[in-house]
């Protein structure tokens, strides 16, 4: 697992965006980190654990709206 340290002001979401992409990865940071579970704003400096997440899937359309 690897570890990410907060910067000052930095929030749960933007945390999730800066290293997978997407917000809703935050759940999963929350669940690895549950000492910092009630924490809005970091204080930085905290070493959080960054779990694996599964990476994003691009999205395909239909197949009846790929065609014609």
């Amino acid at each position: 697992m690897k570890a990410y340290t907060a910067i000052q002001g930095e929030t749960w979401d933007q945390i999730a965006v800066k290293l997978y992409r997407r917000e809703t990865a935050m759940n999963s940071l929350i669940a690895a980190n549950p000492q910092h579970r009630y924490t809005l704003f970091f204080m930085g400096g905290e070493v959080l654990k960054v779990p694996d997440v599964a990476p994003l899937r691009e999205y395909a359309p239909p197949r009846w709206k790929r065609l014609g």
